[in-house]
């Protein structure tokens, strides 16, 4: 598949192994302006892994992942990495972020996905679903344009999957997500591409 300008995200024949296993082989993909784009197939598949590449966290073997400068890529992991010491969610969500940190906090509760009491927890103590939401809230704080998402419904309550949905419909570039939720399926609507397991 050529390269091809008017595409936010294009991958050129993946390829990707890892343990030994080829995890992908020779995945061509075009995410023009505007689509949405579901990645389908069973477990092992590679589903995660192309997501990753295409996030530019997992450098591929063989192939290309081409990001237009005009891009600037959210990613929603599946099981975000936990940290191992005592920094409270609020201060995950500030990181090296530059602004005052009052005004911070109060952008992290307007988002609707914490209390006060939440921000001052401990990352590491809270539930899988309140450290997700850490993930998302810091995804919107980076206000991409292009967006991967991984089981994107995984850990979260209805109400903040509805809050998610309606932000996506009212997304206006391009989304890839990978999701085994048929409501979810359902509701994201978008073109679906089955990704067969590389054996």
């Amino acid at each position: 598949m050529p390269l091809r300008a008017p595409f936010a995200l294009q991958a050129v024949g993946l390829g990707v192994r890892l343990g030994g296993r080829e995890v992908l082989r020779e995945v061509d993909l075009a995410l023009p302006d505007g689509m949405r784009l579901r990645i389908e197939g069973p477990n092992g598949a590679g589903k995660t892994t192309l997501l990753r590449a295409l996030a530019g966290q997992l450098l591929p073997d063989r192939g290309q992942v081409v990001v237009a400068a005009r891009a600037r890529i959210g990613f929603l992991e599946q099981e975000p990495v936990r940290p191992n010491g005592d920094a409270t969610l609020f201060e995950l969500y500030r990181g090296d972020r530059i602004g005052e940190p009052e005004a911070l906090l109060n952008e992290l509760i307007w988002t609707g996905l914490f209390t006060y009491a939440d921000t001052r927890k401990r990352a590491r103590e809270v539930s899988a679903g309140q450290f997700r939401k850490l993930s998302l809230a810091r995804l919107l704080a980076a206000q991409p344009n292009v967006l991967l998402l991984d089981e994107p419904t995984n850990h979260f309550s209805l109400q903040v999957v509805e809050q998610l949905e309606a932000a996506l419909a009212a997304f206006p570039g391009p989304v890839i997500a990978v999701s085994h939720d048929a409501r979810f399926a359902e509701r994201f609507g978008g073109q679906a591409r089955a990704l067969a397991a590389a054996l």
